[in-house]
């Protein structure tokens, strides 16, 4: 959301009592990308031999009749309690599972997929993000759905087992990740108490297990953690259409009007500081080390990494 700034044509309505954002369907937009047509008649002849074979014109068709939008909720997964790590990423698959008013669990995926879209969530650090793609025709409907997700969503009893299997899942098949595995490290080496250190994933462990020799009823939890921060004023909604502006503004004021503000402060984390301390973290140090191939030829870029805890090592 922070990509959309050359060219945009926006507005924000608080009527709606979440920031919303209407973006023309000109902006550039990964996969949604719609060329004008001034860009169309200066194609270069390559382009223009592209078309001929039918491939891109037919994905042109494609990106021409599909709509798109994302929901931003100012809250991730350093919010999360201390005594259930990973809440805020459980919560954001629970959210998924139903509203009162579409009660079935995956009526909106199949909605979406009927009309050849897609839809998918993620959690960061700070925002945990919503979005989908669907052709022109069924936008509409396809906001009116979405838009329960955040005005009554069910987060039955029933579905937590289910979905902390799929949380758990995820968890599993991240494990040989480098970067995950990266990005773990790093949490560990924070200073005390930094919510950069915190385990954010979240698997059956962190959510159920330990929570349950705990004696604490983490479904109670969940539904406190949404109603403290699925609020309106911590949203921004993002949609992208080549419908009118007027038309757009009236589907979301009609969609997304009824999403509770429960007008409590947001809760910051700049008080922590910053997350590593030279004096008291661990230090990597590479040493270069010169090493001879089968061939005989010196290879000078393999290293040796050496960890230090609490030591400061000078090169």
């Amino acid at each position: 959301m922070d990509h959309c700034s050359q060219r945009q044509l926006a507005t924000e309505w608080h009527v709606v009592r979440c920031r919303t954002i209407v973006i023309m369907s000109f902006i550039l937009k990964a996969n949604l990308t719609r060329r004008n047509k001034d860009e169309e008649g200066d194609m270069s002849g390559d382009d223009q031999g592209e078309e001929d074979d039918g491939i891109s014109v037919k994905k042109k068709q494609r990106t021409e009749k599909m709509a798109a939008a994302a929901l931003c909720v100012g809250i991730g997964s350093f919010s999360d309690p201390p005594d259930i790590p990973g809440l805020a990423h459980f919560l954001e698959h629970m959210v998924f599972m139903g509203s009162e008013k579409y009660p079935d669990e995956n009526s909106f995926d199949l909605f979406i997929k009927n009309y050849g879209g897609s839809d998918n969530a993620s959690t960061d650090c700070e925002r945990t993000i919503f979005q989908f793609e669907v052709q022109q025709k069924c936008f509409q409907e396809a906001l009116l759905r979405f838009a329960q997700f955040f005005v009554s969503p069910l987060l039955k009893e029933d579905s937590t087992d289910r979905e902390l299997e799929a949380v758990d899942s995820e968890f599993q098949m991240s494990l040989p990740s480098d970067t995950y595995r990266k990005a773990q490290l790093l949490g560990g080496m924070c200073v005390n108490d930094h919510p950069m250190g915190k385990f954010m994933w979240g698997n059956t462990e962190s959510i159920k297990t330990r929570p349950a020799e705990q004696g604490i009823n983490v479904y109670q939890r969940l539904r406190e953690f949404r109603e403290r921060n699925y609020s309106s004023h911590y949203m921004t909604l993002v949609v992208q259409s080549q419908e009118t502006l007027d038309t757009l503004e009236s589907w979301v004021k009609a969609s997304f009007s009824d999403i509770p503000n429960n007008n409590l402060p947001k809760e910051t984390f700049i008080h922590h500081g910053q997350p590593f301390d030279s004096k008291s973290t661990r230090s990597f140090t590479k040493h270069p080390k010169k090493i001879k191939t089968e061939t005989g030829i010196r290879n000078d870029f393999c290293h040796k990494i050496d960890i230090r805890h609490n030591i400061v090592v000078k090169l």
